[in-house]
């Protein structure tokens, strides 16, 4: 069409219309407007700009208020539902006319990201709401805010977090890949994004902004930057199962000072006290480098360099002050303390030091692998290629490798198509029986006894009876009460006044119009709650009637949601104190047995009685016995052998009533933890392994995936044959990430792991107005019995020039 020859009156108002669509969108995306304008603070998505979908995310945002008065703003930013309808995440901040200030928001995310998100602000207005103490009035301003390249982390990685390091610490191994877009390491399983330009002031105020960090590594920072808010959040998140590990720098009167450090009550009892002024750093390298590859040319002594010994305190209670590593001399180096499910680790160096950044160490397999409960070597494709497989050959098997999921169970485990298949099948049948009787059935008997004139009647009598049959039909089987169906996992650590849950969840509501679940946080934890969708993204159909839908970003424990007489799928996350009706496991006396009963470690178990009262026999009952952390030294640099470096042993039993007795000596069958953990990633080693698409990926039962994810940072790594064209399978994980537990096999501890059929869910969850509901599903039960023990020794073999000619290990 040519325009030229168009009336000019149409020309002008088919420009005014294209003018009027895309002005604004263009502006809008370039630079927020409004009243108030908000965007992110450095253009940061995440906590150092750093998100992983699939997880909870806090978004630091910069607000600037036009307005003349001081006023309370409502900030909105809209979220995924795989219903369609969209979960607006709400905060309240006080704005401060004319300037500029920083706000926390919260938001969890889809495990798919597509396009920006949208933030918009109101005027806040008061309510007597309870759940939403305020509404939105005047619209103030938008903005379209989204992660930077490179600031998403894959689905399948885990996120660690260095705070005021110069290297990052050698904690950036964990992050290499046979390519930079790979998610796996090449010698290793699941590759770790490292953040290594955290400060402590960028820290969020909510527990929620860390849900992505599976480890915090602090060093060279005055804990006093932190404030008031921030202590809280980072200690809710140890509590919860996050691990701080904080390397003193070389001036660290700030963390000795109990005044001056809102983190003194999580430390551990530890008295800090300098070995020497100068410290021969040769002495240390095996424990940071390993026996082989050891730099030749470190200076003998560098005044850089300030070692502190860790003297646990003599009242420190148990747990309160866990040695870890020593020195050749026995000088404790690494001490430990329990916090709820998670802990601190204390280390008596100065990681940023010139003799680490100057040698690259510390190497993550030799030392981080004996903190943090790590298996593998951790190299990149180049740095292997000395090896027996050429390096492009080796890149080709590490790029080439199977997946197996083994967190991908949820959508299966809390489907609700037992009662919608017995309605399609009563459907059919009612269809069925009403064309017999209707049809030829029916015609055939009025024939026989000649009533054919009364084929219409005995059609309309026909269709009414099938019609009230079919709605009595339905009416039965119509749901009439809430229920849930779950797969859950519930988490306790013996002598710690916390429990910890988490429910993937199908929530039935029978009525239209609106819900409202709560999780009970009466003991002070900010608990979640917040719509659920697969790892694909979820259903493609939504509902017609698709509305928003408020949640308190900053307590997200309700969630008031429209409802359809469907079911709602949910992710919870829970702590707080121990459940009356979920018992954990408890050491009890024998017959005739006195004093405290208690559990110890014998050279080929355990030894001590054991009673629960769950809501449950607990099946597939697996026992891991801790003794500790094999010699140091006796690792090489490169550990192709996929070893671990502690001593753990496992024995299995089949079926645990509650209110019996489990006797741990009785048990029989106790292996190695490395021949139970290569059992469940079978073709590790790339033997007999065969094609086959992500959707069939999933090994063996549902109980021994779920004990995989507890122990998924020492799985089976890969074995690389020569001439192989496939390189083993590779354990996969998306959204299970802060579930693992591998970080107690760095200490001595028995461990107790088994699952409840048809349990209910082990959170305190109501519906309306404080109303239970039924709930039914698997949960995984797991529990820690922590146990004082000495750090691994120095291996003889260190005195000798040619070091270890081979490894030991489980």
């Amino acid at each position: 069409m040519n325009l030229i020859n168009m009336p000019s009156t149409l020309v002008r108002v088919l420009l005014l219309a294209m003018i009027t669509l895309t002005g604004p969108a263009q502006a809008q995306d370039e630079r927020p407007v409004g009243e108030v304008i908000v965007e992110l603070f450095n253009g940061e998505f995440g906590v150092g700009g750093q998100v992983r979908p699939g997880s909870w995310a806090g978004i630091r945002l910069r607000i600037t208020d036009s307005a003349a008065q001081p006023r309370e703003l409502l900030i909105r930013i809209a979220g995924d539902d795989p219903d369609g309808d969209t979960p607006m995440f709400e905060s309240v901040v006080a704005s401060s006319p004319g300037t500029t200030r920083d706000a926390w928001a919260y938001i969890r995310l889809p495990a798919k990201l597509s396009g920006p998100f949208s933030v918009s602000v109101y005027e806040a207005i008061a309510t007597d709401d309870e759940i939403r103490p305020y509404r939105a009035g005047d619209r103030l301003g938008d903005a379209q805010i989204s992660p930077r390249g490179g600031g998403v982390s894959d689905v399948t990685s885990g996120m660690y977090g260095v705070l005021n390091s110069r290297g990052g610490l050698g904690l950036n191994q964990y992050a290499v890949g046979p390519s930079s877009n790979a998610p796996h390491s090449p010698l290793a399983n699941e590759r770790t994004s490292v953040v290594t330009q955290l400060k402590a002031d960028m820290l969020p105020d909510r527990w929620m902004g860390l849900d992505s960090f599976d480890v915090l590594v602090w060093c060279d920072a005055d804990p006093l930057v932190l404030g008031t808010e921030r202590p809280q959040a980072l200690i809710e998140w140890i509590e919860r199962g996050g691990h701080l590990v904080i390397a003193l720098p070389a001036l660290a009167q700030e963390w000795t000072n109990p005044r001056s450090n809102p983190l003194a009550q999580i430390l551990p009892r530890v008295t800090i006290q300098p070995v020497e002024p100068e410290y021969d750093f040769n002495l240390l390298l095996p424990l940071f480098v390993g026996t082989e590859g050891r730099p030749t040319d470190i200076e003998v002594k560098d005044s850089s360099l300030i070692v502190r010994e860790l003297i646990a305190d003599p009242l420190a209670r148990p747990g309160e002050a866990e040695e870890i590593l020593t020195d050749r001399d026995g000088r404790v180096l690494v001490s430990r303390r329990l916090v709820g499910q998670g802990m601190v680790t204390l280390i008596g160096l100065d990681l940023n030091a010139r003799p680490f950044l100057r040698y690259s160490m510390p190497r993550a397999e030799v030392f981080w692998n004996r903190i943090l409960g790590r298996r593998g070597a951790y190299r990149s494709v180049s740095e292997l290629s000395n090896q027996n497989t050429k390096a492009g050959e080796l890149n080709a098997l590490a790029r080439n490798r199977e997946p197996r999921w083994y967190d991908d169970d949820v959508k299966d485990e809390i489907a609700t198509s037992g009662r919608s298949a017995a309605a399609l099948l009563l459907g059919f049948i009612a269809f069925g029986l009403y064309w017999l009787v209707a049809g030829p059935l029916g015609y055939g008997v009025l024939k026989r006894y000649g009533l054919i004139r009364h084929a219409w009647l005995g059609y309309l009598a026909a269709g009414a009876v099938f019609t009230l049959l079919a709605w009595s039909g339905a009416l039965a089987l119509r749901p009439k009460s809430v229920s849930a169906r779950h797969l859950s996992v519930i988490d306790h650590v013996y002598g710690q006044p916390l429990q910890r849950s988490r429910s993937w969840m199908s929530l039935l509501v029978p009525w239209y119009g609106d819900a409202t679940v709560r999780i009970d946080s009466s003991d002070g934890y900010h608990n979640m709650i917040a719509a659920w969708s697969p790892r694909d993204g979820g259903a493609t159909a939504i509902f017609p009637d698709a509305r928003g839908y408020a949640l308190d970003a900053r307590n997200p424990n309700t969630m008031r949601f429209p409802t359809r007489a469907t079911v709602k799928q949910l992710d919870a996350t829970w702590a707080g104190a121990p459940l009356d009706d979920w018992s954990m496991p408890t050491p009890v006396l024998g017959d005739g047995q006195q004093g405290e009963p208690k559990l110890t470690i014998e050279e080929d178990g355990a030894k001590g009685i054991l009673r629960h009262s769950l809501p449950g026999e607990l099946r597939d009952v697996l026992i891991v016995a801790v003794s500790g952390q094999y010699q140091v030294g006796m690792q090489q640099l490169y550990l192709h052998d996929g070893k671990l470096l502690f001593d753990a042993r496992a024995a299995t039993q089949r079926a645990w009533p509650p209110g019996t007795n489990l006797d741990l000596s009785e048990l029989e069958g106790w292996e190695t933890l490395r021949q139970t953990l290569d059992t469940l990633v079978p073709g590790a080693s790339n033997s007999g392994v065969s094609a086959m698409t992500e959707a069939d990926s999933r090994h063996g039962r549902l109980e021994d995936r779920l004990r995989a994810l507890t122990f998924f940072q020492v799985l089976e790594p890969p074995a690389y044959v020569k001439n192989n064209t496939r390189g083993g399978t590779l354990p996969k994980r998306w959204q299970s990430q802060g579930l693992d537990l591998s970080r107690w096999l760095t200490q001595p501890c028995i461990i107790v792991i088994g699952v409840l059929e048809d349990s209910p869910m082990p959170m305190p969850m109501t519906i309306g107005s404080g109303r239970e509901f039924e709930s039914q599903g698997k949960t995984l039960v797991r529990w820690v019995y922590p146990l004082s023990g000495k750090a691994p020794e120095w291996s003889e073999f260190l005195d000798d020039e040619d070091g270890p000619s081979s490894v030991e290990g489980g």
